[in-house]
């Protein structure tokens, strides 16, 4: 069945009403504590390891709940941490900063709750024939989203104020509860969260291992450090909220565009050539921008490091729930293999974020610049590895 449902499309509206909260927290908050902090990434550095490590373990933890009960609790809780979180950063402002470890914890359980029941809901209703389709219409409208909420909130903290700016975001996250509620979860399961007996079966499958070889590269670099460290090395040398806003909502609109030509006309087939240039193309663009370090080089960097990222996220993303479907997981083991994928995932985060941290120590924001190079070669691997995966999945899916 090759049909987008109700159901995907209430999952899509929530999708894009989240893309506004992501444009905050992933960018403007980071880019808010560099400036309370005097350009010190200290404090940054540490939030997102606090951050990672939450995740990382509050998949474990939540597990067992949602895959025997109403994932859609945890769902909703998460959306009222958000709410919290934001009325937080309301009440105490630049006291924040005496507060980022509790902060990385907060929002690291808030995600948490988020992002269990949300990957185990997209592999209930979304199946393998529309699984393109279903990302490249989310990719195409969160694009747009995206697009125009940099500058939005960019012009809204530079004119306004950052406390003004997260009272918006907390009716955002009252929205976004609101739609919540007419998306429902479909599989309950009576039988517990089987960690061990899930781990015994992985060393006999090849395939789920490769996959998470690429999270925990994914996150030391595109879902991790990587887009931090652009946010930072953006403020560093553009300034201002508003500058930021404005080439945020740039290199989004390229995102976008590669979307649509994504969507369009990429096939199974073509995935291998659009890798090898893209990687090519960003690790160039990455030894040009450190040998020739100027504004222009840097923004061209951005447009060969998004061209690379987005086509590396739909794939990878469509890989790892095509997996999840597998006959050996899709009906016993669905809760432990995304519990264990966010664990590399969130093991790559936290080895990223270390990295970052020794810059900090090290007090050189120009650091950085080479920081972005050796992560942009690391996404040359990802696609590598992404190549091998998919002749792995054809090889099954023809077996089969």
């Amino acid at each position: 069945m090759n049909k987008i449902t109700k159901d995907i499309k209430t999952i899509m509206t929530f999708r894009a009403v989240r893309a506004v909260s992501d444009a905050f927290f992933n960018t403007f908050l980071i880019a808010y504590i560099m400036q309370i902090a005097n350009n010190n990434i200290i404090p940054i550095s540490l939030y997102q390891i606090v951050y990672a490590f939450f995740v990382g373990i509050g998949f474990l933890i939540f597990a067992d709940f949602a895959k025997r009960r109403n994932k859609m609790i945890l769902f909703r809780t998460s959306l009222i941490l958000n709410f919290a979180y934001l009325l937080i950063i309301m009440i105490f402002q630049e006291k924040i900063l005496n507060y980022v470890s509790f902060l990385g914890a907060l929002y690291g359980i808030a995600v948490t709750l988020y992002a269990l029941p949300y990957n185990v809901i997209i592999s209930e209703k979304v199946n393998k024939k529309t699984m393109s389709k279903f990302y490249g219409y989310t990719n195409a409208i969160n694009g747009g989203v995206a697009i125009c909420a940099p500058l939005a909130l960019g012009a809204f903290i530079t004119f306004g104020s950052f406390a003004e700016t997260a009272f918006v975001l907390a009716i955002i996250a009252a929205i976004e509860f609101i739609i919540s509620l007419f998306i429902k979860s479909q599989i309950t399961s009576s039988k517990k969260f089987e960690l061990w007996e899930y781990l015994k079966n992985l060393k006999q499958n090849a395939l789920v291992r490769k996959v998470y070889i690429v999270e925990y590269l994914k996150g030391i670099t595109i879902n991790g450090t990587l887009p931090i460290a652009l946010v930072l090395y953006v403020v560093y040398v553009f300034k201002t909220n508003l500058n930021l806003g404005i080439l945020t909502s740039i290199f989004t609109f390229c995102a976008v565009v590669m979307n649509f030509i994504f969507g369009r006309f990429a096939t199974r087939k073509s995935f291998p050539k659009l890798l090898t240039v893209s990687g090519s193309l960003a690790i160039l663009s990455s030894f040009v921008f450190i040998f020739f370090t100027t504004k222009t080089s840097f923004i061209l960097y951005n447009f060969c490091y998004i061209t690379a990222v987005q086509l590396l996220l739909s794939i990878t993303d469509i890989n790892l729930f095509n997996v999840s479907n597998d006959k050996h997981i899709k009906n016993k083991f669905k809760i432990e293999y995304f519990a264990v994928r966010e664990t590399f995932l969130n093991m790559g985060r936290i080895s990223g974020f270390i990295l970052l941290f020794f810059i900090g120590i090290i007090n050189n924001l120009e650091y950085i610049k080479y920081l972005m190079a050796f992560l942009t070669i690391l996404i040359a691997l990802i696609g590598f590895l992404s190549i091998k995966l998919n002749i792995h999945i054809n090889d099954e899916e023809e077996e089969f």
